[in-house]
């Protein structure tokens, strides 16, 4: 009999690192469902559901269609928009876009997760945070505000899952070298930026459930020097 292979979930995995994450997952064995608010070109085991991950409904059934492939193991929330802003440029739309899909989207992704899945069985919530929550930036304070949020919500939500045998972890990366982010920046890779399969292979390397195994509610900062060496 063949084994079923358990899920990993990816918000965001039309493009980007999303998209490198999904294809990251997979090469690991697992099977993987993406959501995203546009589905991207067909990837080989990657089955896309086209979801707003703001719509507390349209995430549940989601889950429930994911959780109907295989048991839930990891959870990677790495759907995000990040537009600048300063405070004089802030507006009400802003602020409710920004943190609506960092913020409200990392939490019922994981509130359906965890609602979906065997409790029996270990798994992992990985939260795609940023250097820019830890310090924030003047030219983006919306979005520096939103992922300091997600790293806060990493921190208060671990001993809560933790009784349900799932560990979570935020990443805060620096530039990650995407197509939207060089448009951002002017067109150009700046130094600092990681690949996105760089920091792919390091969320799958949280996700291991031998990997790890006491820590949890931690943000990791990644670095491109680190990740280099």
């Amino acid at each position: 009999m063949t084994e079923t292979r358990s899920v990993a979930v990816v918000t965001g995995s039309g493009s980007g690192l999303g998209r490198a994450l999904a294809a990251r997952f997979i090469a690991g064995g697992n099977r993987v469902v993406g959501l995203d608010i546009r589905v991207g070109e067909p990837l080989d085991g990657l089955t896309e559901i086209a979801t707003d991950i703001t719509d507390p409904a349209a995430v549940s059934a989601a889950f429930q269609h994911a959780a109907a492939l295989g048991p839930l193991e990891v959870l990677v929330n790495a759907a995000g928009v990040y537009p600048r802003s300063t405070l004089a440029d802030a507006t009400a739309d802003l602020y409710r876009r920004i943190f609506d899909v960092n913020v409200l989207g990392t939490v019922l992704p994981t509130q359906a997760f965890v609602a979906a899945r065997d409790d029996a069985k270990r798994g992992c919530v990985v939260n795609v945070a940023s250097v820019d929550g830890i310090a924030a930036t003047g030219i983006s304070v919306l979005y520096s505000a939103s992922k300091a949020a997600v790293v806060n919500l990493t921190q208060g939500i671990a001993g809560e899952l933790a009784e349900k045998n799932v560990r979570v972890f935020a990443i805060a990366p620096d530039y990650i070298a995407t197509e939207t982010v060089i448009e951002l920046v002017g067109g150009a890779i700046p130094d600092n930026a990681a690949t996105p399969q760089q920091v792919a292979d390091t969320c799958w390397d949280l996700s291991r459930t031998d990997a790890f195994a006491l820590v949890t509610g931690q943000t990791l900062v990644l670095r491109k020097g680190a990740l280099d060496v």
